[in-house]
């Protein structure tokens, strides 16, 4: 096939993604409302700690069941 080798390396076709990028984030950026970002920041933040808190456990109890003693299993 000849277009991957064309498109691969060319210079004009990567910096019309960088700026399709840029616009893509330029818009999301328009539709925040910092308003509905602090009403969701308080459960967001208490949602991400119990997340990790979650995973934590379930893969050190994973790592348990799996042999590893508990500070290689705490580390893993």
């Amino acid at each position: 096939m000849i277009f991957p080798t064309l498109l691969h390396g060319n210079a004009s076709f990567e910096s019309f993604g960088n700026l399709g990028m840029s616009f893509l984030l330029f818009m999301v950026g328009m539709e925040l409302n910092p308003r509905i970002i602090k009403e969701l920041g308080k459960s967001s933040i208490l949602s991400a700690i119990l997340q990790v808190f979650l995973s934590s456990i379930l893969g050190w109890g994973t790592a348990m069941l799996l042999g590893f003693d508990p500070m290689t299993a705490a580390y893993i």
